[in-house]
């Protein structure tokens, strides 16, 4: 007698076969996403194939890593080289009376505005009680696409960008998700360096490097007025990230950054656009540190002309911390 299409169970188990492969797959990619994010050999081995510049998103999301494993940080500087150079943690720590472990640094060459704001999940995860950042004039330019950022949180850029931008190019939108959804996929470059040495990974999304301080400074020069909008994506970014910050516990530090006297970009009418737009943005939980309560810094004060040597630093950030000028 022949079995009707009702009776024969080839079908069902063929369904939950799939299901169970499709729920043990998912397993494995959450399963080892956490593993590898909670594992020190893992990140030691990562860093070992990192090449330069290129990987310094790497290098500050293995930093990140090994700060998530200390006391939570009284102050986390952030930013770009500037945040490097014009903050000295151990001076820092002395005006806050903290131990050096709970004052870090994170930091990109070229970071933008942009770029800080897709670091919301590693302000989720550190919760520090103080963010300094350092303001500069481009934070008032468009210069940097979402698609070429060296970080990326799918979450912002939804809150950032038009749905109708992601999805025009939803290839390059559904990799980095996929990326920034899992360690070993955004660090599978790194890591086959490391365990194959000069192997290239021919599958790795192309990257720009960042701009070069001299390219940044021309980008200035180069500017016009109208060109410094209030609504400029990274001052947009800059929002959202204050948001995070605020949502974590803590309040964001945003000091105005001296440039060399003499460059053109830090004549006046730039300087005051900048904090006409970031009074503006009326950013929530944050101190706004301006011109107006700064210490005065000379040509000598710097090491080029938009980074502080590490006298000039100490003074710097003593006032970010509302300590008074010592300088003679």
């Amino acid at each position: 007698m022949d079995k009707s299409p009702e009776s024969d169970p080839s079908p069902r188990r063929g369904n939950l076969t799939l299901v169970a492969c499709v729920l043990i797959g998912l397993a494995a990619f959450v399963g080892t996403d956490a593993l590898c994010t909670h594992s020190s050999a893992f990140w030691e081995l990562a860093e070992e194939g990192t090449s330069g510049s290129e990987d310094a998103a790497l290098v500050l999301e293995a930093h990140a890593h090994r700060m998530a494993a200390r006391p939570r940080l009284a102050a986390l500087v952030m930013g770009s080289s500037v945040a490097d150079s014009n903050y000295a943690l151990r001076t820092m720590g002395d005006v806050l009376g903290e131990p050096r472990e709970r004052v870090d640094k994170l930091w990109m060459p070229a970071m933008s505005g942009l770029e800080l704001a897709m670091l919301a999940p590693t302000i989720r995860q550190l919760r520090p009680e103080r963010v300094h950042v350092p303001a500069l004039p481009l934070l008032m330019l468009d210069e940097v696409r979402w698609d070429r950022t060296r970080t990326y949180s799918p979450r912002m850029a939804a809150r950032l960008f038009p749905l109708s931008d992601l999805f025009a190019d939803r290839s390059e939108h559904g990799s980095r998700t996929l990326s920034a959804s899992h360690i070993v996929v955004r660090r599978r470059s790194e890591l086959r360096r490391a365990l194959l040495g000069s192997y290239r990974d021919i599958t790795a999304l192309p990257t720009e490097p960042p701009p070069s301080i001299g390219e940044q400074l021309d980008t200035l020069r180069r500017a016009r007025d109208a060109d410094f909008r209030c609504d400029a994506i990274h001052l947009r970014a800059l929002r959202l990230f204050a948001e995070e910050v605020r949502d974590a516990g803590g309040t964001l530090v945003l000091a105005i950054a001296p440039l060399a006297p003499g460059t053109e970009a830090s004549r006046d009418m730039v300087a005051d656009r900048l904090e006409h737009c970031l009074r503006e943005l009326d950013l929530p939980a944050t101190e706004l540190l301006t011109r107006e309560t700064r210490p005065e810094f000379t040509r000598h004060d710097f090491r080029d002309l938009i980074h502080l040597n590490r006298r000039a630093a100490e003074r710097f950030t003593r006032w970010t911390l509302g300590e008074p000028d010592h300088a003679l």
